[in-house]
């Protein structure tokens, strides 16, 4: 048994019963017709644009014209891609953040992977913040 499981059974066993766990936004079937397909269809479109471009160049004035026709179609896709990845990764590294309340602590799970556990004598506050999302009333 190494070192980082024995110190994590000592823990578990200090920090008493498990009162609650509060998840950050689960990912759904929503998140992935709402953000994940259009964005998918946001790079998707110039690929395919630049494909149907090449092809008419190809048919009607040569590989030089193809390319060039192309080209632009092909990079606006991958620029595209770029915040496309970090949109899909910022949600799936949201959906894995959680708090677990504990009889005698507080277990916290962030985003960077790191792993807290405050005993209640440790903490000398806690603050809370709501967020309205909305916009003159819509």
């Amino acid at each position: 048994m190494n070192k980082l499981t024995r110190k994590n059974k000592s823990l578990k066993k200090k920090s008493g019963a498990l009162i609650a766990t509060y998840q950050d936004r689960k990912l759904s079937w929503k998140d992935f017709f709402l953000l994940f397909v259009p964005s998918a269809a946001a790079v998707l479109t110039p690929i395919l644009m630049g494909m149907d471009r090449k092809q008419f160049a190809l048919e009607n004035f040569g590989p030089a014209a193809a390319q060039a026709w192309a080209k632009p179609w092909y990079t606006l896709s991958a620029v595209a891609l770029i915040p496309f990845l970090a949109l899909v990764l910022l949600r799936i590294r949201q959906s894995n953040r959680f708090v677990k309340l504990y009889k005698n602590g507080l277990f916290i799970h962030s985003t960077s992977r790191k792993k807290i556990f405050f005993f209640w004598d440790q903490i000398e506050g806690v603050t809370q913040r709501t967020l309205d999302k909305t916009f003159f009333g819509k």
